[in-house]
């Protein structure tokens, strides 16, 4: 089985926060539904980023700036 070599990441908002995680879980199929997936745990990005680094795996961020709304500039340099 072939890993990950490298991550490619292009987005226009901001990372949900994890109160947002767990509404849009609730309201996006349910708990129940999300407990049956490999995605049965609620993560956040922090947590996902710091499992690439860890595994050495390099990260290439890039945001589309928008006219209004949240910006995803700040979050993307952390990347």
């Amino acid at each position: 089985q072939e890993g990950i070599d490298q991550v490619v990441l292009i987005g226009d908002m901001p990372p949900n926060t994890p109160d947002e995680v767990k509404t849009k879980r609730k309201t996006k199929f349910g708990e129940e539904y999300w407990r049956e997936t490999r995605y049965r745990e609620p993560t956040t990005w922090q947590r996902e980023l710091s499992k690439l680094k860890a595994s050495g795996i390099p990260i290439h961020a890039f945001y589309i700036q928008t006219p209004k709304g949240p910006t995803a500039a700040e979050a993307f340099k952390v990347l």
